[in-house]
C-alpha cells in the first residue's frame, strides 16, 4: 500500500513515516507545495495524510486537488486531514472538502498513534484490531 503524507513540520513528517511504515505503508513524505503538486499529478497512493496549514499551500486545496485527480482516474485515494485545528466546524468543512477522516494533531506522541491507527482502519474500511 502506498501513502503520501504532507506537512511543513520535517519531525512531524518523520513521526508519520515511521508509524505508516509500521502498519505497512511504502510512504513519500513531502513539506512543499511544489512537492506536493508533483507528487498528486504524477502518482497515485491509497491513503494521503495532509495537514490543513502550511505556508505554500493549504491542505483543503491539496484535497480539492487530489478528488480532481481521483475523477480523472478513477482512483479512489482515502484523505486524512491531519491538524491542529480541533473543532467541530472545521471537521464538517474539511470532510465537505473531500476528507474521508479528520485526525487532530495532540500533544502525546502514543496517543496521536493511537488515534492515527484507528483513523486509518475506519477511512480504509479494515476490521478494528482484535
Amino acid at each position: 500500500m502506498k501513502a503520501l503524507a504532507i506537512d511543513d513540520d520535517r519531525d512531524f513528517l518523520k513521526l508519520l513515516e515511521l508509524y505508516l511504515k509500521q502498519i505497512g505503508y511504502n510512504t513519500t513524505a513531502i513539506n512543499d507545495a511544489e512537492g506536493i503538486l508533483t507528487a498528486i499529478t504524477k502518482d497515485t497512493y491509497d491513503l494521503v495524510l495532509v495537514d490543513w496549514m502550511m505556508p505554500d499551500v493549504d491542505g483543503i486545496t491539496v484535497i480539492k486537488a487530489i478528488r480532481t485527480r481521483d475523477k480523472q482516474t478513477g482512483n479512489n485515494t482515502r484523505i486524512v486531514m491531519v491538524t491542529a485545528i480541533n473543532n467541530t466546524m472545521a471537521k464538517s468543512y474539511a470532510k465537505r472538502s473531500g476528507a474521508d477522516g479528520f485526525l487532530p494533531k495532540c500533544e502525546s506522541q502514543e496517543d496521536f498513534k493511537i488515534q492515527l491507527f484507528e483513523t486509518i482502519r475506519t477511512v480504509m474500511n479494515e476490521p478494528a484490531a482484535r
